[in-house]
């Protein structure tokens, strides 16, 4: 197993060192030599789906505006086009 010092590398760093020497060693073992939970390990991240469509007609709706509409009015503007969405939603968009 690499020498190298828990504190100065980050998590992903010390995920792929456990990838790469699973052959070799216990994942249980490595995880508690770098001081990282086994859950860590085999967290992958769930994909964002994308809606360019939408963010499309947002972004439309809000240069129509001028630049001046807020969520309230985009979101308006959007249901009269049959769509629903958040105020949240649009904000995070």
């Amino acid at each position: 197993m690499s020498h190298l010092k828990t504190s100065s590398a980050d998590n992903g760093t010390r995920v792929a060192i456990i990838k790469t020497n699973n052959e070799k060693y216990s994942i249980s073992a490595m995880c508690k030599v770098l001081n990282i939970s086994r859950s860590l390990v085999y967290y992958t991240p769930a994909e964002k789906s994308s809606d360019s469509e939408l963010e499309n007609k947002i972004m439309t709706i809000f240069k129509n505006s001028k630049n001046n509409y807020g969520t309230r009015k985009i979101k308006y503007e959007l249901s009269k086009k049959g769509y629903r969405v958040s105020r949240k939603k649009l904000a995070i968009l």
